[in-house]
């Protein structure tokens, strides 16, 4: 997706007059990354409508190419298919943290290039439990979720530069631990102080990602939302599309059938009823870019920082009578937001049709890094940049 921000680079000559300069005026990168959020939730995020996408550009054809989290955030660190970072699943073997090597990635690309960078939220799966929870080389500072916690809006723990901090408990809903907002607060904090270096954030948020079992058990929701927000929604239509339920799945392949069964009136009822429980829970994230904004202004920073919101992946609700999840290669768990504000982004008039896809880091990156070349993306240059559109390897042409 980063092949859709160039950014100019300097000759070696300019770079040597002006090198303390020159620092100053390397953009800075906030990534904002949610778990399992549709295009279509993007109606209850308001704020983030206003100052994401009506002051930037807004992608109508975003696509991951493995619709699953662990791979799909290891593309993103990486710029590679997962066939070539090898995460191909959530768990090992095939899969998880351990599986990804974290020690060369975007983070610390970017930290040779002079910035100073920082990951604050979910972290590849299996982060803490399958494989101890680290501090990676390349950020300067970290504050990711450890697994199990990560899905618990209550009662989560952060690797916090090292130090484990647990904030609340799992069946307290106290404001005060709420997830989301201890991970935006977080962020504030990291952008006020570092509103002087150039700065690459990674910030993942959960929502609107169902809460561990345990949590769904005890409390009979998917996913909690902030206590200020708790049944907002309570009375919201579920969206049917013409794919919803589907009757006749005999041109879908054989697995799919098998495990999508007609669904019943129960069965549309527990979709409804997460689904009122999943926009109220991006509530909160929507908040959360309204003070991220609102902090990139007021330190001076946001003229000279892109701002990207994202997702892992899309989600199932229904469609295809696939009651609930992602991995399928159909549009609603494939396509995800991709919204871009930053500077030299005006407003389209029309929205691209282009076909981004999350294997590209700007070129300018790649200029700058120092070192051995140990990594490639996946991205693939074509012969003719004046006719914009996206190939599947993320490419311009």
């Amino acid at each position: 997706m980063f092949a859709l921000v160039h950014v100019p680079a300097e000759s070696s000559a300019q770079s040597k007059r002006t090198a303390k300069g020159s620092q100053a005026k390397k953009p800075n990168f906030l990534v904002i990354m949610t778990d399992d959020q549709t295009v279509a939730d993007l109606r209850v995020m308001t704020r983030t409508k206003a100052l994401l996408a009506d002051k930037g550009v807004s992608f109508r054809n975003s696509f991951v190419s493995y619709p699953v989290c662990c791979p799909s955030r290891a593309t993103f660190f990486s710029g590679q298919y997962a066939h070539n970072h090898k995460v191909m699943g959530l768990y090992p073997p095939t899969g998880g943290y351990g599986k990804f090597d974290m020690d060369n990635s975007l983070g610390s690309w970017l930290q040779r290039s002079g910035y100073h960078t920082g990951h604050i939220g979910k972290m590849l799966n299996g982060y803490g439990s399958d494989t101890p929870a680290d501090v990676p080389r390349g950020f300067n500072e970290w504050y990711a979720a450890v697994d199990p916690s990560t899905y618990r809006m209550h009662g989560y723990t952060l690797n916090e530069n090292g130090t484990f901090v647990t904030y609340g408990q799992p069946d307290v809903e106290d404001p005060a631990t709420y997830q989301t907002d201890v991970l935006a607060n977080k962020a504030v904090d990291y952008i006020r102080r570092n509103a002087q270096n150039p700065f690459f954030l990674s910030l993942a948020f959960v929502a609107p990602h169902h809460e561990q079992f345990q949590i769904r058990k005890q409390t009979g929701k998917t996913v909690r939302a902030a206590p200020r927000h708790t049944g907002m929604f309570s009375n919201a239509q579920l969206p049917i599309p013409p794919n919803f339920g589907e009757p006749d799945l005999t041109d879908k392949p054989e697995y799919v059938q098998r495990r999508s069964p007609p669904l019943t009136q129960t069965d549309v009822e527990q979709i409804a009823a997460n689904y009122r429980e999943r926009q109220e829970s991006l509530l909160a994230l929507d908040e959360a870019v309204e003070s991220l904004m609102k902090t990139l202004s007021q330190t001076g920073t946001l003229r000279n920082t892109y701002v990207i919101f994202t997702s892992d992946n899309g989600f199932l609700q229904g469609e295809h009578r696939v009651r609930s999840g992602k991995l399928l290669a159909y549009e609603p768990s494939i396509r995800v937001p991709l919204l871009i504000r930053g500077p030299g982004l005006a407003r389209a008039a029309n929205p691209p049709s282009w076909w981004p896809t999350q294997t590209s880091p700007p070129p300018s990156w790649r200029r700058q890094r120092h070192g051995p070349a140990r990594w490639w993306t996946d991205a693939r240059c074509c012969p003719t940049p004046t006719t914009p559109r996206w190939d599947q390897s993320g490419c311009c042409c």
